[in-house]
């Protein structure tokens, strides 16, 4: 429908000589189109090439740059992609080597603790044992009480007697053939030798055991690093 203003426009257009103008501009177009059928084409031609130049060629166009700015960005993301994926995979391997030469590290350290302290203890018993047994040669070959040299760390045993009978006693000697040796019935009497193998093999025992649960407590997998660590 029209409107108020749209007919005061064509009333002042009527008036002024232009609506005519107009009019006769249409009626002769019309006529030269209806002259000949190739008029028709050429206008529907002519028509179809300015609206593909002014509206479908730039929407075109518009949606091309588009295609090929999210082609772009699609591109870009796959490349970033494949950039975090090699530096996550090279962070991942230094990470694995730098946390088996910790483990190596960790475990070298513990085993030399435990073969120090165990080579240090055993020492410690074999000079135990060297000491008793010169003692006891020195008392033997001097007639003396043995029984009040009795070196530390070894008891006396009770009820034992003083003499020559003593030291085999004391420290579990065999004795000399002939000599008798009281050892208690609820004891073993080893000689220094057995007594020092059973020291030397209580004491390879427990730092096996030792070494066995200090390696279990290594930590194998990697320490995650923390937001301080970057």
């Amino acid at each position: 429908m029209f409107t108020f203003g749209t007919i005061f426009a064509l009333v002042r257009l009527y008036a002024s000589g232009a609506l005519k103008w107009v009019l006769s501009i249409f009626s002769d177009a019309f006529e030269w189109l209806t002259k000949d059928w190739r008029h028709i084409a050429i206008t529907a031609l002519a028509i179809f090439s300015l609206w593909h130049q002014f509206y479908l060629a730039p929407m075109n166009a518009s949606r091309i740059a588009g295609l090929e700015a999210d082609l772009e960005a699609e591109r870009l993301a796959h490349t970033q992609t494949v950039t975090n994926y090699r530096l996550a995979t090279a962070r991942a391997e230094r990470d694995a080597k730098e946390n088996a030469a910790r483990v190596v590290r960790e475990q070298a350290a513990q085993t030399k603790e435990i073969v120090d302290d165990f080579e240090a203890r055993l020492a410690h018993a074999r000079a135990r044992a060297a000491a008793v047994e010169q003692r006891m040669q020195r008392n033997t070959a001097s007639g003396a009480d043995p029984g009040g040299a009795a070196p530390a760390d070894l008891p006396v045993l009770p009820g034992t007697a003083r003499g020559a009978d003593a030291p085999a006693a004391q420290v579990g000697l065999s004795p000399e053939p002939g000599q008798h040796v009281a050892c208690p019935e609820d004891r073993v009497c080893l000689t220094i030798g057995e007594a020092l193998t059973a020291t030397e093999t209580a004491l390879q025992l427990d730092s096996l055991i030792s070494w066995i649960e200090r390696q279990a407590a290594i930590r194998f997998s990697p320490v995650e690093a923390t937001d301080d660590d970057g």
